[in-house]
């Protein structure tokens, strides 16, 4: 997870101390005293320390915390827990106002809280967007909404441990962004078999990705076309783990949490790097 900004830091270091005693006015979250801020902590980065072994002030030992779950998977948990509804149950403040506090900031760092059942989910809205905001016309070939979905459910599934699942909807999620790009580059609809490095292969034509063009007369350096021929196995795999680790059909190997996370994460990359390929070549009139 990215780093969040020190302004960021300080909104949540509020909401967790939940400001001085005396200084309720305003608060956006209820007060919390050392003992339970350690308890916080606690539950949600996992720390093994006592009040009695020696807690300072409140607000620097809440901060602390922060800086050093910053940029990790960790700060995702805490974010989360911040704005946990049963925080707030015997409190006058709603915690819808203070997510919509929290957002204003974490908007920056690309970041969103989301309702998810009775909590929230912090979702990464520079990857859940595969950072297609830009490509007009891949937007109008992409239902956006299904493939927030799609997103989405590959976060919930992580958490849930339905590691099959992710890895699922991480090809889905995948799928549909080769094929809407397709659309978009050949303005027809592309044919659909089900197999999805046949897919990535026509739109890597589309797109000028064959690691044996040469740019200038001058062939590629070595490392990029190592990468690009990469590509295409990375594709590959997502779609074989799909068929034999996740849901979608008889499995024949139980993934674990890191096998998922790798899927997911390898789908995200590709669809990334596909769509700024994209934005690139028709900004400069390639494509």
């Amino acid at each position: 997870m990215r780093k969040l900004s020190t302004k960021t830091l300080t909104i949540l270091t509020d909401l967790i101390t939940g400001g001085m005693p005396y200084d309720a006015t305003g608060k956006l979250s209820p007060y919390r005293s050392g003992p339970e801020i350690l308890a916080f902590f606690s539950e949600t980065l996992g720390v093994r320390r006592t009040y009695s072994e020696g807690f300072g002030s409140r607000l620097p030992e809440t901060r602390a915390y922060l800086d050093g779950a910053n940029g990790t998977a960790r700060m995702a948990v805490i974010v989360e827990a911040v704005v946990h509804p049963t925080h707030f149950l015997a409190s006058d403040r709603p915690v819808e106002a203070a997510v919509e506090h929290l957002n204003k900031f974490l908007k920056f760092d690309g970041f969103e809280l989301r309702p998810k059942g009775h909590a929230y989910r912090l979702i990464d809205v520079t990857i859940s967007s595969i950072k297609v905001s830009q490509a007009s016309a891949v937007l109008r070939s992409l239902d956006r909404s299904y493939l927030q979905e799609q997103h989405d459910k590959c976060e919930e599934k992580l958490s849930n441990a339905d590691y099959d699942g992710a890895i699922t909807n991480a090809r889905t999620m995948l799928e549909t962004i080769v094929l809407a790009l397709e659309q978009s580059l050949t303005r027809k609809e592309p044919n659909q078999d089900g197999d999805l490095t046949k897919y990535f292969k026509r739109v890597s034509k589309l797109l000028n990705l064959d690691p044996s063009q040469t740019v200038e007369g001058k062939a590629l350096p070595t490392s990029l076309k190592m990468i690009l021929s990469g590509l295409s196995s990375v594709v590959q795999g997502v779609a074989e783990t799909r068929n034999k680790m996740s849901d979608a059909h008889a499995r024949t190997f139980k993934p674990e949490r890191r096998h998922a996370v790798l899927a997911v994460n390898a789908a995200r990359t590709v669809a990334d790097f596909l769509v700024s390929t994209y934005e690139f070549q028709t900004t400069k009139g390639v494509i």
